[in-house]
């Protein structure tokens, strides 16, 4: 079995069900183990999504493949992509990404557009992920485009047709054949009658009794008050045509094309049927939120080691914890008390904030952490130097000629002049020295403050601060301090809270 230094697992991604040969996932792979096999490389697995966008990170095989790497004892060190916008087309995913498997110490390896791991190959391969990221905006605006003139034009846009019609390819007023919507007439008399029922005063629940009962459906399938909700409030219906309700605050206004294709029912109807939807409303009042619960997820039953829930009674006006095993299993389960949440919440902070106000507490934290304390200092510490000397490479690497010659020795690819790349990479070079001093500024401020002479190691103020927490006046605060001084609170007894602390500074 190859080792895991010499193993490797490679990752594929297409956009789209149609993308191009030479992207497509059996071109890529071909390419990715030509080249694994030309660098000794062994692939152990190949991770694949298919028709997924790399603007997001929440594709199957791009997790899983994350997930497995950063796992206790990942069995390879290199995942290996044709070209690293198949790894993400977002600069703030690549970004993240790489970071946490650079700290598993694993590498990411473009097999087409190699780069090496020094500060000037990682400077040039954030200039590539800066030009992927600006092709996919600049792709995204200009399908938006296109698209919002094809509205303008009168052409449908949906995926489907809308009930009452289906879709048509018609020639336009440029001669161009666009798709348009024409009526079925089944269909179009079962939407004047559900129009007429609406106007008659009925709810959109009676409307789909009413069908269900006449055996009328919706193209096969039961109507659903969201369904008949979204028909009696489609402008479709009336011929005029609505695309880009849903774009992100901000953007063009919606295109609206009146008599874009046949109206089934007229305006006057239409109008007629939105007023009385507004009318038959319930009237919607503020949200309830709900209360915050200090010990949620905290409190754990002596008897049966199993999490407390909180649960409602009478119309949530009082909230209980109760054990889950009892609140799933019935009486008789388990033998634990429910217990009031405002009342153990109360006797809670009581207790922990005694517990901290003890003369002996504070220098007996202070005494237990100082190990614990000493071993995370030493490891920020060296951090902090490492930070420095990272900083101080790079600083090196910007002020000297290499990265300089670098820029002048690239080929003039795409739709980008030699000279705009390498003015755009120089003033790049310059807000890189703007980030390396703010850098440099924040890495001297952790130092001092968790220094020998810093006040961050003082453990017997924080504690103090965490107990003025506890009795502020925001139950967020609240359960943040809690999270950060106690692992979980046992129920013990008839109801006694056994609080197991862990040391804020712990390693």
């Amino acid at each position: 079995m190859p080792t895991a230094n010499v193993c490797a697992v490679s990752y594929s991604r297409v956009s789209s069900e149609r993308q191009e040969v030479e992207l497509s996932i059996a071109a890529q792979q071909r390419a990715i183990r030509e080249w694994a096999a030309k660098n000794g490389l062994h692939i152990v697995h190949e991770y694949v999504d298919e028709a997924q966008s790399g603007r997001k990170d929440t594709r199957d095989g791009f997790l899983q493949m994350i997930e497995d790497a950063c796992g206790s004892s990942p069995p390879f060190r290199t995942i290996l992509v044709w070209k690293h916008d198949r790894f993400s087309r977002r600069r703030e995913h690549a970004v993240v990404y790489k970071a946490r498997l650079r700290d598993r110490g694993i590498r990411l390896v473009s097999v087409s557009e190699p780069s090496d791991d020094t500060p000037s190959g990682r400077l040039l391969e954030a200039m590539m992920e800066a030009l992927t990221e600006y092709y996919s905006d600049n792709l995204a605006e200009e399908t938006f485009r296109g698209m919002r003139e094809s509205a303008l034009r009168g052409t449908f846009l949906g995926a489907n047709a809308p009930f009452g019609y289906r879709k048509a390819r018609k020639p336009g007023s440029d001669g161009r054949v666009r798709v348009t919507l024409e009526v079925v007439p089944e269909e179009a008399d079962t939407l004047r009658y559900i129009f007429q029922c609406s106007l008659d005063g009925q709810g959109v629940k009676e409307i789909g009794k009413d069908l269900k009962a006449q055996g009328i459906t919706n193209r096969g399938k039961r109507w659903m008050n969201s369904s008949l909700h979204r028909l009696l409030t489609n402008e479709a219906t009336v011929g005029t045509l609505v695309w880009g309700q849903r774009r992100k605050r901000g953007a063009a206004d919606p295109v609206r094309v009146v008599d874009a294709w046949p109206a089934i029912v007229s305006r006057e109807i239409f109008d007629q049927v939105q007023a009385g939807l507004v009318l038959r409303s319930p009237v919607k009042g503020p949200r309830r939120q709900r209360p915050v619960f200090l010990l949620d997820d905290f409190l754990v039953c002596g008897r049966c080691d199993r999490k407390y829930i909180v649960q409602g009674a009478k119309n949530n006006r009082y909230f209980y914890y109760v054990c889950s095993t009892l609140h799933q299993q019935g009486a008789g389960t388990c033998q634990a008390s429910y217990l009031n949440t405002a009342v153990t919440d109360r006797e809670f902070i009581d207790q922990l904030t005694d517990q901290l106000s003890c003369p002996p507490a504070l220098p007996s934290i202070t005494d237990l952490a100082k190990g614990p304390a000493s071993s995370a200092m030493n490891r920020l510490s060296h951090l902090v130097d490492q930070a420095k000397a990272t900083l101080d490479g790079i600083e090196q690497d910007v002020s000297g000629s290499s990265i300089l010659n670098l820029l002048r020795s690239l080929p003039s690819e795409n739709t980008l002049s030699e000279l705009a790349f390498v003015r755009d990479c120089l003033e790049n070079l310059t807000d890189l020295r703007k980030e390396i001093a703010r850098s440099r500024r924040r890495v001297d401020n952790i130092a001092g403050h968790f220094g020998p002479h810093g006040g961050g190691h003082n453990l017997a103020a924080s504690v103090e601060q965490f107990r003025q927490r506890l009795i502020g006046d925001s139950p967020l605060q609240k359960r943040e301090t809690i999270a950060l001084l106690v692992e979980r609170v046992v129920v013990v007894g008839r109801g006694q809270l056994d609080i197991e602390a862990k040391l804020p500074f712990s390693s």
